[in-house]
C-alpha cells in the first residue's frame, strides 16, 4: 500500500484469518481496521447448539465492509491495541466473547498519555512493561483482609503490601498474587459449577472478579453452596489465601525468599514438533510477565508471548523474535537471538540500503 486509499482497498480483500491491521504514514495519518468476514446470525451467536433445522440460527450475509470496526486520526492521537474488544457496547453486530480483560490497553493507554511527547526508547519501554493492573487493585484488597495467622503468613502480607506492582521473575509478591488469584477463583465458582453439572467449565476472567470483589459485596458466590455455612467475601479470602501459602510452602519450602516468580513462572519455547522430538526445544526459563501485562505471557508455563517485537520510527528501526536465523536445531544460531528477547533487548533492523548477498530464482519448468 502506497496510501491510506490502498490500505483500504487491499484489506477488502482479506477474508480469514480476523485480525487487526494497523497503517501510519509520513504525512502524520494513523489508522486501525479491525478485519474479516465476521457472520451475521438471524438468532443467537453460536456459542450453543440450536435447532440447525429450523433456520431461524442461520447466517444471511456478513458485517459489511464499511461497518466493521475502525478508526482513522482519532482526537486523542494515538491508537491501541491488545486483542481487548474494538468496540463500544451499542455496536450493532456480534463480534465474538474470546476477547482480553482490559488490562494490558489500559496500561497501554496509561503509558502513551503520562508524557506530552513520547520518544523511540519510551516506545521501547512499553513494549516491555510489567506493571499488573488487577494486582494493583486485587492486592490491597487482600492485605486488608487478611488475617496471618503464622509467620510466614505475615511475612507474605508484608511482600503484598510492598510490592511494586510489577511480574518481575525474581520477586516474590507476583508469585503469592497469582497462586492467590487461582485459588480464589476455585473457591468462588467452583462449587457453583458443580451443583450445576459443568465442573469443568472455565471460570470467569479476573476482570469479572475484580468488578464483584468491587461492587458486589454479598454476592452469592462467596457462599460455599456445599457446606451449611454462609461463607463471606471475607472467609473466602481468607481460605484462599491460606491454601496460596500452604500450596508454596510445599512446592518451594517454608523459606519465602525462594518463591521467586520466575522460578514458578516460566517460558517454554516449543517448536511445532517439539512434543515429538523434544531436542528441537528451547529449554524453558524463568520470565516475566503475566496475562494482564503488556509484556504478556501465560500462567505458569507460558507458550505465548510477543512472536515479533519492532518499533519505527521512519527513520530507525528495532526488532526482536524469540528464535534465531537458523532453522537447523544443530547451527550455533538456531537460537541466536532467545536471550535477547528474554531481556526485552533488540536488534537494529536495516529497511533500505541493505546489501544482498545473493538472490535465489525459483521458476516453474
Amino acid at each position: 500500500a502506497r496510501s491510506f486509499r490502498d490500505y483500504r482497498e487491499g484489506l477488502r480483500l482479506f477474508s480469514v484469518p480476523a485480525q487487526n491491521f494497523v497503517y501510519a504514514d509520513i504525512h502524520g495519518n494513523i489508522a486501525i481496521q479491525s478485519n474479516g468476514r465476521i457472520p451475521v446470525r438471524k438468532r443467537g451467536t453460536g456459542r450453543t447448539p440450536v435447532d440447525g433445522a429450523s433456520g431461524d440460527y442461520d447466517w444471511f450475509g456478513y458485517i459489511p465492509f464499511e461497518e466493521l470496526p475502525n478508526s482513522l486520526n482519532p482526537e486523542q492521537g494515538y491508537l491501541a491495541s491488545a486483542n481487548q474488544i474494538p468496540v463500544s457496547h451499542d455496536y450493532p453486530y456480534y463480534l465474538g466473547f474470546l476477547w482480553s480483560d482490559r488490562y494490558r490497553a489500559q496500561r497501554i493507554t496509561t503509558l502513551l498519555t503520562e508524557k506530552d511527547t513520547l520518544t523511540f526508547s519510551d516506545m521501547v519501554s512499553i513494549q516491555s512493561d510489567i506493571y499488573d493492573i488487577p494486582g494493583s487493585i486485587i492486592a490491597p484488597m487482600i492485605v486488608r483482609t487478611v488475617q496471618p495467622q503464622t509467620d510466614i503468613e505475615k511475612k507474605a502480607v508484608e511482600y503484598l503490601t510492598n510490592w511494586d506492582y510489577k511480574d518481575g521473575r525474581t520477586q516474590v509478591a507476583p508469585t503469592i498474587f497469582h497462586t492467590f488469584i487461582e485459588k480464589l477463583k476455585q473457591n468462588m465458582f467452583a462449587d457453583e459449577y458443580q451443583q450445576a453439572g459443568v465442573p469443568d467449565c472455565p471460570f470467569p476472567t479476573t476482570e469479572t472478579v475484580e468488578n464483584i470483589l468491587k461492587g458486589c459485596k454479598g454476592a452469592h458466590f462467596f457462599d460455599n453452596v456445599s457446606t451449611p455455612e454462609k461463607e463471606t467475601e471475607e472467609d473466602i479470602i481468607q481460605k484462599s489465601f491460606t491454601e496460596t501459602v500452604e500450596e508454596l510452602k510445599t512446592q518451594f519450602s517454608d523459606d519465602i525468599t525462594q518463591w521467586q516468580y520466575g522460578l514458578k513462572h516460566t517460558f517454554s519455547l516449543e517448536h511445532l514438533i517439539g512434543f515429538a522430538v523434544p531436542c528441537l526445544n528451547c529449554p524453558e526459563f524463568g520470565y516475566d510477565g503475566s496475562p494482564y501485562t503488556v509484556d504478556v505471557a501465560n500462567l505458569w508455563v507460558s507458550t505465548f508471548g510477543p512472536s515479533w517485537r519492532q518499533v519505527i520510527d521512519f527513520e530507525h528501526a528495532l526488532c526482536i523474535y524469540p528464535g534465531g536465523q537458523s532453522g537447523n536445531p544443530f547451527s550455533k544460531h538456531y537460537t541466536d537471538f532467545v536471550e535477547l528477547w528474554k531481556e526485552s533487548q533488540y536488534i537494529d533492523w536495516d529497511l533500505q540500503n541493505y546489501e544482498v548477498e545473493s538472490v535465489l530464482i525459483l521458476r516453474r519448468v
